[in-house]
């Protein structure tokens, strides 16, 4: 995925990769652009083989549940299949979400006290 523009990036496709694994969180920016909080959602999956890649980024709303449902559907419409399982945080958006988009995907938590789990994956 070195070399692809932003764009590029987010248009691939994604129908000839497997992700067994797929985390995500989201990252709160602190820079003030507007009133509204807006914050970086971020899906990391991982392939049969163990190589990590990041799936999606995008822009989204509070943690919001239509932002998540939105990625989700555009990664669902470049070709990606449902991720046997997805880790992330409590956040209640991006389950319900999942289970939308991906009803089949199971569902793992982390603690809340482990704060931004994206940061401890090494790409």
């Amino acid at each position: 995925m070195r070399g692809l523009g932003a764009t590029k990036f987010g248009q691939r496709s994604l129908k000839d990769v497997d992700y067994v694994y797929l985390w995500v969180d989201v990252l709160h920016l602190k820079v003030r652009l507007e009133q509204d909080k807006v914050c970086l959602l971020v899906m990391i999956g991982v392939r049969a083989d163990g190589r990590k890649e990041l799936v999606a980024l995008a822009d989204g709303f509070r943690e919001s549940a239509e932002s998540w449902a939105d990625l989700l559907r555009d990664c669902k419409r470049r070709g990606m299949r449902a991720p046997v399982l997805a880790v992330g945080d409590g956040a209640l958006g991006f389950w319900k979400a999942l289970r939308d988009v991906f009803p089949e995907t199971a569902e793992q938590r982390w603690p809340p006290s482990q704060g931004n789990s994206t940061v401890c994956l090494a790409l």
